[in-house]
Parts: C-alpha cells; structure tokens; sequence
C-alpha cells in the first residue's frame, strides 16, 4: 500500500516537472512569435483566459474546455466568433479538439488574420516521449505535424515553418530538470524527429485589395486591384 502511494506521488512529481517545462517552453516560443506582430493577438489554450499587454501589443488569452471557449467568451469550436482579419497573431497552444475539427479551425483562424498576419500552432508530439507517456495514460493526443503542415498549404497559407522543442530521452524527471537544455540542444541535432513539442507557423498573404471611397454625397466602397510589385505607402 505505501509502495503503491509512494510511485503514485514520484509519479505526480515528475508529470509536474515536466509540466512546468513544456508550460515555460511554450511562453518563450509563443513570445519569440509574437514579438514581430504588432496589433492585437489571439491565444487559444487550456490555461485561464487573460489579458496580456505589451508596449503596442494586446494578447487575448481564451480559455478551451472540451472543445468550448468559455472564457471571457464563449463559443463552440471550431468556429471562432471574430470578425475578418481581427487579429495580427493567432497562437494555438496545445489545443485539444476533435481530429475531424483541426480543418475548419485552421481555416477559421486563417479568416481572422489580417493580411501579413501568422498564425503558430504548438502541440505535443504524438510520436514523442510526451506524446507517449499521454497515450499510455489515455490522453488525447494531437495529430502529427505532417498532417497539419498539410492543412495549411491547403489553405493557401505562406512561409509554412516546421520547428521542435524539447528533444529529450526518456530520461527521469530529476535529471532533465538539471541537464533538460543541453539534451534539447544535442537531440534537435541528432533526434529532433521525437521531440516532446512541434510548432508549424505560417502566414497570410497580403491582400492586394485596397478600399477607395467613391462619390461625395454618399461615399461607399469599391475593391480595387493593385497591380503585382507596386509598393505600398505608409
């Protein structure tokens, strides 16, 4: 009986450690992606929704809860209830949602960048030790990276980039708690295929649809072309 409470509680230990490390591996990543987009930004994950501001910058933390935001909004994935070209940054952090959704959600978190806007999508690698130690514990698991990567080219998106974190060994949670950064560093060289995370970025093409104002008394729009290679003003 303590036996079984003792490998119970090393257990509990160790998911936590590592918890804790893929938890701060995903704020840098999200961080380092986000840097570069100025305007507002959208975080799906299953953390507690926030707001986060930076100097120019507003993140919009949503909450996921068996396939719902329910917080500060609520919604029934994979439909996202923003407008058109909302959001500058779009970050999905280890979003659990039905295999059959991943399609209409990424093409839903397509329609609401703006033009020149990315999207990133951090998951646990089901080929990983992470991902493993999840199947074993029947958790659900996100689909490989390959079959998302194929998503987004199929929606036309660009600069499609595949990156790993967390290339570790089954190793004890102690150990990669005192060597964890240097084993990332050996294994994106020599086993980066089994890595923990895998992100995909991608962005949306700038559209060459400008609004110009017709008419005096009553203005409205008209959508017209810009020709390839003129340089935007401004």
């Amino acid at each position: 009986m303590l036996g079984d409470m003792s490998d119970s509680a090393s257990h509990d230990m160790q998911d936590t450690r590592i918890a804790s490390r893929i938890d701060a591996t995903c704020e840098r990543w999200i961080e380092s992606h986000w840097r570069d987009c100025g305007g507002l930004a959208l975080r799906i994950s299953h953390d507690l929704a926030a707001v986060v501001e930076r100097p120019g910058r507003t993140r919009f933390d949503v909450c996921l809860r068996d396939g719902q935001l329910i917080a500060p909004i609520r919604s029934q994935l994979p439909w996202l209830p923003f407008d058109d070209s909302a959001f500058a940054f779009i970050a999905l952090d280890r979003c659990v949602v039905d295999a059959d959704h991943w399609p209409t959600l990424l093409e839903e978190c397509a329609r609401v960048l703006t033009g020149n806007g990315r999207l990133l999508v951090i998951n646990i690698n089901p080929f990983g030790w992470v991902g493993c130690l999840d199947r074993f514990s029947g958790r659900a698991l996100a689909p490989p990276m390959y079959r998302l990567r194929s998503e987004l080219h199929a929606l036309d998106l660009i600069d499609v980039q595949c990156e790993r974190r967390l290339c570790w060994p089954p190793l004890p949670a102690a150990l990669i708690d005192s060597i964890g950064d240097g084993l990332d560093l050996v294994g994106q060289r020599f086993w980066s295929t089994w890595a923990s995370l895998y992100g995909l970025s991608a962005r949306r093409e700038q559209s060459n649809v400008i609004r110009i104002p017709l008419g005096r008394a009553r203005p409205r729009a008209a959508s017209v072309g810009v020709p390839q290679g003129l340089r935007r003003a401004g």
